[in-house]
């Protein structure tokens, strides 16, 4: 376990000097004899056992770094030695013993008593497990406890949107960090692996996106969350509701959002905005800023100071004439901030309104008025070969939510390259598994920042109009189906030998805030 918690391979406490007892031949090991560094983050690790009777066992273990230089979560203390941490062995033994085959005398091992005396190290096991949901409804300040609905066969809980109408949430059993219930992608959808109870990695929730679901501020969710003990399969989903116990359960959770500035001015330290005293200002918050030295200042906006929730442009630089949309409440602002200039000591006053899911963005300078605005929830968009990886919105299909198409006539006979970007950003790309995937070869993957030099590969000639759909709702039922497209000429046979696309395909930059 050291070995994952540290990723430092530890030196093995058997043989300091080469024994020459020991028979190591085509055996592939080294035996260290100082604490090696792994030099990752994360780490795969295991033992081998060996018996005299020639049975072998094996266990591997996967883990990310949670103490020492490498830490994933800096600053913050998970390895807890003190006396507090032992307890009783038997404690644990119902949850945590393996079911052992019944004999004569009934299932072994079932007397506590046997085990009367030992002790463990850790966090004990329960017999009655509690479920909780903890999210950005409340500032993560509270727990809202899961009931079981006979109806529904799955634990509920129940929350309203706030004004911006995206919240994010996580599953705590027992109101303890370390029982944390989570998806394997940050703000993941429903469709997302359920991993846990651990320690959850930073921003790995699941969100719940209103403007995507066609939800307004304050309608009520109803998450469902289910968990089998035997099979250790969980599941999670969400619906809008109006059943009045999901309205009740929502009642009782009331908080007040607050929004800061991170900056230059401030060293990218949170400094929290003052809410705007006016009746008819509902949702306003005001700050005023000194232009320093530079002569300009950078800075982001933040929900309740959570660095998982910024808003901020959609790129830096805005095309002459063009209007950049606000983005967020999310993580995925990589370095994008807004960008005030002026005179030295000019007074900048910046005002955010966060209200019913429309957020604005003004700031107000001796040289002028600026105003930035959200527009549509998202947008996606076609970036490949035809457009020289540029980017080409989809049109939403006003018959059928969740299905986007492009059409596109080709110019020229060629295999065309292309995959899909939310709001232009390529940590945000949905791509296939494989370079110039066939449709229905290979699963939509993401949207994630990892679609660099993966594109689907489709075989046109000169004329020929191509369409694509990208339909969400083939999400949960069959990946394949997500991305898809047809040809209007019936006659053409695919070749695909001979045309390589991905020459001039764009390198992405790096984005920190995608996980490796």
């Amino acid at each position: 376990a050291l070995l994952g918690l540290y990723c430092a391979a530890t030196a093995n406490c058997h043989i300091r000097l080469l024994n020459p007892h020991i028979d190591d031949d085509a055996y592939p090991v080294l035996f260290s004899t100082e604490i090696v560094d792994q030099s990752k983050d994360t780490a795969f690790c295991g033992v081998s056992s060996f018996g005299w009777s020639g049975c072998n066992a094996r266990g591997d273990m996967w883990s990310r770094c949670l103490a020492g230089p490498r830490s994933t979560e800096p600053g913050r203390r998970h390895l807890d030695l003190s006396r507090d941490r032992i307890f009783y062995y038997d404690a644990l033994n119902r949850l945590s013993a393996p079911p052992e085959p019944a004999g004569p005398a009934g299932p072994a091992l079932d007397d506590l008593e046997a085990y009367k005396g030992e002790f463990g190290v850790g966090m004990p096991g329960m017999d009655d497990n509690t479920f909780y949901v903890t999210g950005t409804f409340s500032g993560w300040t509270s727990f809202q406890e899961m009931h079981w609905l006979d109806d529904r066969g799955a634990y509920a809980c129940a929350f309203a949107l706030g004004e911006a109408r995206v919240e994010q949430f996580q599953i705590v059993v027992n109101k303890s960090d370390y029982y944390t219930i989570f998806p394997a992608a940050k703000m993941a959808d429903s469709t997302s692996l359920v991993l846990g109870p651990g320690m959850a990695p930073p921003g790995h929730t699941w969100a719940i996106d209103g403007r995507r679901e066609g939800a307004k501020s304050g309608t009520v969710f109803f998450v469902f969350f289910t968990f089998d003990y035997e099979s250790r399969l969980k599941r999670i989903w969400w619906e809008a509701s109006e059943d009045e116990r999901a309205l009740a359960m929502a009642a009782g959770v009331k908080y007040r959002h607050s929004y800061s500035l991170v900056g230059t001015w401030t060293v990218w330290k949170p400094v929290r905005m003052a809410a705007s005293s006016k009746d008819d200002e509902k949702g306003v918050f005001e700050a005023d800023v000194r232009i320093g030295i530079e002569r300009r200042e950078e800075f982001r906006i933040l929900r309740d100071m959570d660095p998982q929730q910024a808003f901020y442009p959609l790129r830096n630089e805005a095309e002459e004439g063009e209007q950049l949309q606000v983005q967020g409440p999310d993580f995925r602002h990589g370095d994008k901030k807004w960008e005030v200039r002026g005179k030295l000591g000019d007074v900048v006053r910046i005002r955010f309104r966060a209200w019913d899911g429309e957020i604005t963005l003004t700031t107000a300078t001796p040289r002028g008025v600026t105003t930035w605005s959200s527009g549509p929830s998202v947008v996606y968009y076609v970036s490949a070969t035809w457009n020289q990886y540029g980017f080409t919105a989809m049109t939403p299909d006003p018959k059928r939510p969740g299905v986007y198409t492009l059409k596109h006539v080709l110019t020229r006979e060629r295999i065309e390259a292309f995959h899909i970007l939310v709001d232009q950003d390529f940590g945000q790309v949905i791509h296939p598994e494989m370079e110039l995937a066939d449709q229905m070869y290979s699963q939509a993957i993401g949207p994630d920042g990892k679609g660099e030099g993966l594109h689907w590969g489709v075989y046109g000639l000169r004329g020929v109009e191509l369409k694509i759909t990208l339909d969400l709702t083939q999400a949960e039922i069959d990946r394949r189906k997500v991305v898809t497209w047809v040809l209007d000429a019936p006659d053409v046979v695919p070749r695909r030998e001979g045309f390589d696309a991905s020459a001039d395909a764009p390198t992405f930059k790096e984005y920190h805030y995608e996980a490796a």
